[in-house]
């Protein structure tokens, strides 16, 4: 894969500009990381071929990754998962287990569950199928380790076509371990920056969408911008 500059210098900025977003995370002893030693490859990241997907699937099912018993996250991993290249289900853009260990904190994988993902090294569970355990991993994510690259926001401003958005349905504090439901975004209008509910069109499962480009106050009731938060994908790492 080409590096993509400009990407990559969005990636920069928009990690610097998240650190007065992005929720704390807690730190363990248990490192999240593990590296390898070999050189890291920048994948870029084809909004069109994500939203290609989500335009493709959004109602239906992927016999290669399934259903999921919370589905939303299954399908907008998948979304992500085409975006960064779809090339295997056992290899890059998938973070698997026979290259680290079922156990690694890190994997990002269909159907991978360890239980000691759900301890205070992460505290939210596994990454592909569970929203708030895949806003930890981009949250977390750096160009040392492999997987999906990004900054997590605690608002829509930054929301592009291919990220993912997720609402806390309770709160208009939403944090990583309180995050209900994620949606993928495919359309947007507005500015980079200052974008707002009106402004974003999303595809989604578990409570599917009625198409690919569904508005987002429509589906969510209108709920107000403050009880979402936005995984801004940039692209990702690989070996």
């Amino acid at each position: 894969y080409d590096f993509d500059v400009d990407a990559e210098v969005l990636a920069k900025i928009s990690a610097l500009e998240s650190d007065s977003d992005s929720a704390s995370i807690e730190t363990s002893t248990i490192s999240p990381y593990i590296i390898l030693g070999e050189p890291l490859y920048y994948y870029s990241y084809s909004r069109s071929d994500a939203v290609e997907y989500a335009e493709e699937w959004y109602d239906g099912v992927n016999s290669v990754f399934g259903e999921a018993g919370d589905d939303c996250q299954n399908f907008a991993s998948q979304v992500l998962w085409a975006g960064l290249g779809a090339d295997s289900t056992t290899g890059p853009p998938v973070v698997y287990d026979s290259t680290y260990g079922s156990s690694y904190i890190r994997l990002w994988q269909h159907n991978n569950y360890y239980i000691g993902h759900t301890t205070e090294a992460t505290g939210y569970g596994w990454h592909w199928d569970n929203v708030d355990g895949f806003f930890w991993l981009v949250n977390t994510s750096t160009s040392q380790v492999e997987g999906p690259y990004g900054s997590v926001y605690f608002n829509l401003n930054y929301a592009t076509e291919g990220d993912v958005i997720a609402v806390d349905w309770s709160s208009t504090s939403p944090s990583i371990g309180t995050l209900d439901h994620a949606m993928v975004v495919t359309d947007v209008t507005g500015s980079f920056g200052s974008r707002d509910t009106d402004d974003i069109f999303i595809a989604a499962h578990n409570n599917q969408t009625t198409s690919a480009y569904q508005s987002l106050d429509d589906y969510t009731g209108y709920m107000s911008e403050s009880h979402f938060a936005t995984a801004h994908i940039t692209g990702g790492y690989y070996y």
